[in-house]
């Protein structure tokens, strides 16, 4: 059937076709006038994903970028990667079961119990670029009362029970009650204050199923997604400044009983995890890109401090370091660097030994309910160790050291064990690293002698050195040939890192 030339709408214009029969149409060229149009993917009846469009009226592109990736698919029994993680547990387990980690491996039931990991690195949302956290989960009992189930991004106070109120949360939430939700926690400088949408009606899914939980954090929308299909959203806070209070989150999961016992064992099995951010690439270098921001490692983590100081232990003119004797489990100084006095005694005839010069602490996640936060991981490039002269005169002595660098310690001291937590952070040993600098010291060196080198005074890291909220940087040197102990006597020197607060 030939298609008629002239089409008449219901005003009485017409539009027409070109030889092809396709019809031709003009469009609005006033904005007021104009219609839309929606980009959209689509890959099956029930699945579809809109494309994006920023405030300014720019398109979303599509690049993303991998923060973080984990999958349990490993023989390990109760503890967990603490590289990554910290586990806190009261008398629930966790276990690895074919590919997933299991919380309340045990099937307990009784009440105040419970358990919760959250990742040692946290976790930022920038400016036009979402950050999308995917969760592959099952769950068995889901739907019990009594329990609770949260895994996003947040934190919470490891208290007995593990069944504390979070300072702030992003995620899923299988409530006491039962339900299923979508949950943006925040809070303004007192209690937290929850918003929540309900997810498939406010009924969880069903148990034994392996399904992909995303919660996708916008500039001003969180958005609720199981295996690619939409579930809701919750709109950023009118008394808040977005979406999240904080710069950044670590990834939080925990599961506990309530303080009336279940009627069946909650158990929540967890898979992959991915952090994604999307959005467009930065055009220049990272470190350059952070200093801009104003977050170079020799200023304060947040970005607004009580005072300007450095983070390096500085000194005022004419004021020499307080004399302190280092070991393996106390520090000349405390700073990210800086100027020390290291009293030399620990230098015994014992051979590697550790002698810490400077440690640092990477500011913690704060757990307390409307706690400021701004807690950012530390990436460190560079390291500078000019010789140290001798300062005191040396009784004894005649050594060779090798100088270190130590990251990722929960505590000052190189002895920390790593182990799961209960009531409070799980603790992590540190991650030694020899650098190619060594010292010889002569026997009886006078004030003033400097030490015979082999080695460059300042180290690049072409790997940077992460060290995550929480954590230590700690520097010193081990001695690895002792003639006599040091038994007075002491060393004056300058540690400096080049980096930058992510």
């Amino acid at each position: 059937m030939a298609f008629d030339a002239n089409i008449r709408g219901l005003t009485g214009t017409q539009a027409g076709v070109d030889s092809n029969n396709n019809l031709t149409v003009n469009l609005p060229t006033t904005p007021l006038q104009a219609g839309s149009a929606q980009v959209s993917f689509t890959r099956d009846s029930s699945t579809a994903r809109i494309g994006r469009v920023t405030e300014e009226g720019d398109q979303y592109i599509s690049q993303k970028l991998v923060l973080f990736k984990n999958s349990f698919n490993n023989p390990i029994a109760t503890t967990p990667m603490s590289s990554q993680w910290s586990a806190e547990a009261t008398t629930m387990a966790l276990a690895s079961q074919a590919g997933f980690y299991r919380f309340n491996s045990g099937a307990v039931t009784t009440a105040t119990t419970g358990i919760q990991m959250h990742s040692w690195r946290t976790f930022n949302v920038e400016d036009g670029a979402p950050l999308s956290g995917r969760f592959y989960l099952r769950h068995t009992n889901g739907s019990v009362a009594n329990k609770q189930i949260d895994i996003g991004f947040g934190y919470a106070n490891p208290a007995t029970g593990q069944g504390s109120a979070t300072n702030e949360f992003i995620g899923f939430r299988w409530t006491t009650a039962g339900a299923l939700q979508g949950v943006l926690e925040y809070s303004t400088g007192g209690a937290p204050t929850s918003l929540t949408v309900n997810i498939n009606a406010g009924v969880p899914l069903s148990d034994n199923v392996a399904r992909t939980y995303e919660v996708l954090m916008c500039d001003d929308v969180v958005e609720f997604w199981i295996n690619n299909v939409f579930q809701g959203q919750i709109a950023a806070p009118l008394d808040n400044p977005g979406i999240l209070k904080a710069c950044g989150y670590p990834i939080f999961m925990r599961l506990f009983n309530s303080g009336s016992a279940p009627a069946s064992a909650p158990v929540l099995d967890v898979g992959d995890i991915s952090v994604v951010r999307i959005g467009p690439g930065a055009d220049i270098p990272q470190p350059i890109r952070q200093v801009l921001h104003g977050r170079h490692c020799i200023y304060p983590q947040t970005g607004l401090t009580a005072t300007d100081g450095a983070t390096a232990a500085q000194l005022a003119s004419g004021t020499a370091p307080t004399a302190t004797a280092g070991s393996n489990t106390a520090a000349a100084v405390s700073g990210l660097g800086g100027w020390f006095r290291n009293t030399l005694t620990g230098v015994t005839t014992t051979v590697h030994t550790n002698i810490v010069c400077t440690d640092y602490v990477n500011p913690a996640v704060p757990t307390a309910a409307g706690a400021g936060n701004d807690v950012r991981n530390l990436v460190l490039t560079d390291i500078m160790i000019p010789p140290c002269p001798v300062s005191v005169a040396f009784t004894g002595g005649g050594f060779v050291a090798q100088w270190f660098i130590a990251i990722g310690s929960s505590a000052l001291s190189l002895a920390t064990a790593t182990a799961n937590g209960t009531t409070a952070p799980a603790t992590k040993a540190p991650r030694v690293i020899p650098l190619p600098i060594i010292d010889t010291y002569a026997a009886t060196a006078a004030a003033g002698a400097m030490p015979t080198r082999a080695g460059d005074n300042s180290v690049h890291f072409n790997t940077p050195l992460v060290v995550h909220p929480g954590e230590h940087v700690t520097v010193g040197f081990r001695t690895i040939f002792v003639t006599a102990a040091v038994t007075a006597g002491a060393i004056d020197g300058g540690i400096g890192f080049s980096g930058y607060w992510d």
